[in-house]
Formats: C-alpha cells, sequence, structure tokens
C-alpha cells in the first residue's frame, strides 16, 4: 500500500515528459480574481505560462 499522494501538488512536482507538472488544489472549486491573477503570474514566471 502506498503511504504518500501520487498526485503533483504545490510541493510535490512531478516531472512528465514535456516539463514538470504542479496540480494546484482549489477548495470548494472556488477562487478569487487576486488568487487567480497569482496563479498566472507564478505560472508565466516559473513556467510555461498554461494554466487549464
Amino acid at each position: 500500500m502506498r503511504h504518500t499522494d501520487a498526485c503533483p501538488g504545490a510541493l510535490q512536482v512531478h516531472q512528465a515528459a514535456d516539463g514538470a507538472l504542479v496540480r494546484v488544489r482549489v477548495p470548494g472549486g472556488m477562487i478569487t480574481a487576486a488568487q487567480l491573477a497569482t496563479l498566472a503570474k507564478v505560472s508565466t514566471e516559473l513556467g510555461a505560462g498554461t494554466l487549464s
């Protein structure tokens, strides 16, 4: 049995074939405009700039 979370997260980056993958979990599926802007900025500065 696996005792750790296998999903990538903000603290556990998964190295995919085309680059690093990070999953950001949004509690309740709600995010503010300011939070989304911060995610977009970090994605642009540290990654490919893609949010999906």
